[in-house]
């Protein structure tokens, strides 16, 4: 599930005939649209370890939104905010299997502290920022190549005006965005 931006690169440059080098802004800007018009399709799971007597991990570096926690159990915390979890760690400090989490700057906090190392998954939505190795799923590819080509025209075409090259890759970033938007709806 990596795309990588030398596939991109090469078909880019095949598809518009042309030798570009450096395509990466392009690139990112190809995945924040995809990112912004097709909810879901940028979320992952992470394992992380709550460990003896803790109550805070520190959140894997991509992430952007919490979808869900789960236990080794795959039963889910409940999500609460941190002034709640930091009243009931107050009221309550007893070591056992965390029911409950809040997420504040890069970390997360459970309730109760852990009264052993506690495998937790983390389902979150994340920040794809490399236009290198690209950890959108391969369904992904047209959006971007093609959203990529679109960007490259208008570059190249008159200051203002949309040329019909432009216009036809546009076309076609947003026919294989809206199948992404269809296939992921689905999945809800």
């Amino acid at each position: 599930m990596t795309i990588e931006k030398a596939t991109i690169l090469a078909d880019v440059n095949l598809r518009l005939n042309l030798n570009e080098t450096d395509i990466d802004a392009k690139i990112l800007r190809a995945i924040q649209k995809v990112i912004s018009v097709v909810p879901g399709i940028a979320e992952t799971t992470g394992d992380v370890d709550v460990l003896t007597g803790t109550y805070s991990i520190d959140l894997p570096s991509d992430f952007v939104a919490p979808i869900a926690v789960t236990n080794s159990s795959g039963q889910a915390l409940e999500k609460t905010d941190l002034a709640d979890l930091l009243t009931m760690l107050r009221s309550d400090s007893t070591d056992g299997t965390p029911t409950s989490y809040a997420i504040f700057a890069s970390s997360i906090y459970v309730q109760p502290p852990s009264s052993g190392t506690t495998p937790l998954t983390l389902f979150y939505e994340y920040e794809d920022d490399s236009a290198d190795d690209i950890t959108m799923p391969d369904c992904a590819y047209e959006a971007i190549t093609e959203s990529v080509c679109s960007l490259l025209e208008l570059e190249r075409g008159l200051a203002g005006v949309i040329t019909e090259q432009a216009s036809g890759h546009e076309r076609l970033a947003n026919d294989a965005i809206a199948v992404l938007v269809a296939r992921y709806a689905r999945r809800k």
